[in-house]
């Protein structure tokens, strides 16, 4: 199931949506759907007492950590 939701989001972040959609043709959709993901595994790690999100292409070396987000 699907819900539709308008939003109004400030022209800096309407660039930043059009720009990645031309470097890596992720629809600015797609793109809004992708970052919730990402604030729902930070809510769960947080909800399991971690308080960081991490990304990394290897597992011994961490590329981006996130912090408080939520």
């Amino acid at each position: 199931m699907t819900k539709r939701l308008d939003v109004y989001i400030s022209t800096e972040f309407d660039a930043e949506l059009t720009l990645a959609e031309c470097e890596d043709g992720i629809t600015r959709h797609d793109r809004l759907r992708r970052g919730l993901a990402v604030m729902k595994a930070f809510r769960e790690a947080k909800m399991r007492g971690l308080n960081h999100l991490g990304f990394t292409s290897d597992p011994h070396n961490l590329d981006l950590e996130i912090v408080n987000v939520l």
